[in-house]
């Protein structure tokens, strides 16, 4: 048997340095530090000769990198203008925290390495972006994917799904959202994954929207309860607003809290429903009066501008019917507007100059008249009729309070009317004007204006 044979040592070198106690401390723990990182690293034993080599490695490929990047490095110039080949680039939509978190990628990657990061690859995921970020050095391999959006809860991107909630409540079609987005390229959001399932984004958000709709409007009623006296039921505005002008196939039909202002009922009637689009506000009051009968809530009275079928519906109904005001006032306006300008030829016929002055402050006394007639539709009459009387300087059935009455001295500031015809035509327009006609529907002064809806096709 052979003896075992000899282990050599290999050759050493030694190196001298300057040191104090303090110098050595700090080199020999420094050194110790390095062994142990190098050691996990490459899984095997190292001596104080490989620690060197690497050191001085690293130190080389920093000082090498530096030298050729030195310009790049040092340019805090933050504006930056697009070139030729750079004008059809991809655009992606992010967070602000998203923003920074890519910054803090950034800085944290800056720490353990001198190479810059740059981007390898830009990936659309609906309006989001997955960006892979891969470190300038040939030497390392260092990568990172960076989301242009947060994720939520639910695993989907917070920008996707904000997005997606503008979309739906813009009212914009499905085709122009996607000629816009790919035009802009921006990305789009064509399905959303649902559990197992890709469902059309529509879809998957609509379920989200019946859930916030439902706890708004029960909410909005119970405050509606808290203005109304309940045991004579809560006070509506209702309106209809059509997809667009002519023959549209949506029509949404709301009502609101005549206080509150806050939406109660929502119904969205279309042309499966009823191929006729003027009868869809008809369709969705019946639709509301059936569901607050089922939730047991009684309608005291229905606000709305005018429609004759809804004003039908809210009778049969049994309940208060009062029409828009501003509505009725319009129409006084533009008849008055009609008898006081005209050409010259039909002057005296189907208009006159006596009531030139007469648009504005005929319409000032109806807004007066119907706020002050206590509810008393005759009283709103009488005092509609009394503007012929008082534009013919005779002030005896006017108001109490009103000045022509209080001041001896007053010298009215419009002009006197003198000719019969144009008292004919002032009585006539009067006489005719919806206020007059219909004053029950409208002596109450109710305000429709607050409604105000958009359709969602």
């Amino acid at each position: 048997m052979e003896p075992p044979k000899k282990r050599q040592r290999a050759q050493r070198f030694h190196l001298e340095c300057p040191w104090g106690e303090n110098v050595q401390k700090v080199i020999v723990d420094g050194m110790q530090k390095v062994r142990q990182n190098l050691m996990s690293a490459w899984n095997r034993p190292v001596n104080n000769s490989d620690i060197m080599q690497h050191l001085l490695m690293l130190y080389n490929r920093t000082q090498a990198y530096d030298s050729e990047n030195e310009d790049n490095r040092f340019n805090f110039t933050t504006y930056q203008e697009a070139n030729q080949e750079e004008v059809d680039q991809k655009i992606i939509l992010t967070a602000e925290s998203s923003l920074q978190k890519c910054m803090d990628i950034a800085a944290n990657h800056a720490r353990h390495c001198s190479g810059l990061l740059n981007i390898n690859k830009v990936t659309h995921r609906g309006h989001a972006g997955m960006v892979t970020l891969r470190c300038s050095d040939p030497h390392t391999k260092h990568s990172y994917i960076w989301s242009s959006s947060p994720y939520l809860p639910n695993h989907e991107l917070l920008v996707n799904c904000r997005m997606l909630h503008a979309y739906s409540t813009s009212g914009l079609l499905r085709i122009r959202y996607m000629r816009f987005c790919d035009a802009a390229n921006i990305g789009t959001i064509r399905a959303i994954r649902d559990g197992k399932r890709n469902l059309p984004l529509i879809e998957f958000h609509n379920s989200a929207i019946q859930v916030e709709y439902d706890e708004s409007t029960e909410k909005s009623l119970l405050e509606v309860g808290l203005y109304e006296h309940m045991s004579e039921g809560i006070n509506i505005i209702t309106d209809a607003r059509h997809g667009w002008r002519r023959n549209a196939k949506d029509t949404s039909v709301v009502a609101i809290g005549e206080k509150t202002h806050k939406v109660i009922h929502h119904e969205h009637v279309t042309k499966q429903d009823d191929h006729v689009t003027q009868r869809h506000e008809a369709l969705g009051m019946n639709r509301i009066f059936q569901k607050m009968a089922v939730q047991d809530v009684t309608i005291n009275m229905v606000i709305h501008d005018r429609n004759m079928a809804v004003n039908k519906i809210v009778q049969q109904h049994s309940v208060g019917n009062q029409n828009d005001l501003w509505h009725g006032i319009k129409s006084v306006k533009k008849t008055l507007t009609q008898i006081s300008s005209g050409p010259k030829y039909k002057h005296g016929t189907t208009w006159h100059r006596e009531l030139d002055d007469k648009v504005d402050p005929v319409g000032t006394h109806y807004h007066w008249a119907v706020r002050n007639c206590n509810g008393d539709a005759t009283k709103l009459r009488n005092s509609l009729a009394n503007i012929v009387t008082h534009y013919k300087d005779s002030y005896k059935n006017c108001h109490d309070s009103a000045r022509c009455r209080r001041d001896p001295n007053y010298e009215p500031s419009r002009k006197i009317i003198t000719n019969p015809k144009a008292e004919k035509l002032l009585h006539d327009a009067i006489i005719h004007s919806l206020i007059y006609k219909s004053s029950e529907d409208l002596y109450m002064a109710k305000k429709h204006f607050l409604l105000r809806v958009t359709t969602i096709p």
